[in-house]
């Protein structure tokens, strides 16, 4: 399990701001600091290294130097142009631990336990995280654009559990056991086969339209998302959305676990909106909107 560290404390979820917690919830940022603190480099030489592209390099890039975890330390005249490099900020470094640790989860565990159930043994995590296939699939032939999610989702089960008994995997591959699925039936084929057990709908209104429907409501904001279990073999788990602001809101709302005053155990569906507080067109927070 990631350990981050800055100015020799250990950091945990709570001392990290938003921004830098969501910067280090995808696992290639995290290699891209991990590389960082062997030696400075740029942008385009860890893409190369991770085998990304020149543009999903920078964008992750970009996040990591938005939320001030890197820092720039010099720039070289690399093929003929000149390349800034960058270690991680000085006072922060990222230890990736050991896997004979012993483990000691946080403040929260509880209400992550109480969600998942016998997927859970001691500390043990045995689940397989679904997201959307990035090639076209499905009956609308769509591209997922959700599958990063996973490192967030991994990163806070990562926080909770001894994690490896976990996998990310893509809703056109094989899988079995309990899982966690993330987005809704037009991008995660999962998440159509599994709906049935969830007691909710997400309905088709026309081309590329969805609502939701629950036993209380019909809701059609593509900001409206849903946090589920279903108990059973195997055991299910869904974060999805209306839209894909509404699996955003989901994922919100999934970090947020142990803040939420709702009963999480056995059979659970908790619907939410999610809300732009900063109003960079992106959500970043959610209210609640029925438990059922």
């Amino acid at each position: 399990m990631a350990k981050i560290w800055s100015d020799g404390k250990l950091l945990g979820s709570e001392s990290l701001t938003q921004t830098e917690l969501k910067a280090l919830a995808d696992p290639n940022r995290l290699e891209m600091m991990e590389r960082l603190a062997e030696e400075p480099r740029y942008a385009s030489e860890l893409g190369r290294e991770l085998n990304l592209d020149e543009q999903t390099a920078h964008y992750h890039f970009e996040k990591l130097k938005d939320a001030d975890l890197i820092e720039r330390v010099e720039q070289r005249d690399v093929s003929g142009g000149m390349a800034s490099f960058y270690r991680p900020r000085t006072s922060l470094h990222i230890d990736l631990g050991n896997e004979d640790e012993e483990f000691r989860p946080p403040e929260g565990t509880d209400s992550y336990r109480e969600f998942l159930g016998d997927s859970v043994d001691g500390s043990e995590l045995e689940l397989s995280v679904v997201v959307g296939a990035p090639e076209p699939h499905g009956p609308d032939q769509v591209k997922a654009r959700d599958g990063h999610l996973a490192g967030r989702a991994g990163f806070v089960l990562g926080r909770h559990f001894s994690s490896q008994g976990l996998e990310v995997v893509k809703d056109t591959d094989g899988y079995g056991g309990d899982r966690l699925v993330i987005g809704g039936p037009r991008t995660n084929m999962e998440a159509e086969r599994l709906q049935d057990r969830f007691g909710f709908e997400f309905a088709s209104t026309g081309r590329y339209k969805y609502s939701l429907q629950t036993p209380e409501e019909t809701y059609t904001s593509k900001k409206v998302g849903v946090v589920a279990s279903s108990s059973g073999e195997p055991n299910a788990f869904l974060l999805a959305g209306v839209g894909y602001g509404g699996t955003l809101a989901s994922l919100e709302a999934f970090e947020s676990l142990p803040q939420l005053d709702v009963n999480l155990s056995g059979d659970t569906m908790v619907v939410f909106e999610g809300l732009d507080m900063d109003g960079d067109g992106q959500v970043d927070d959610f209210e609640l909107l029925e438990v059922g």
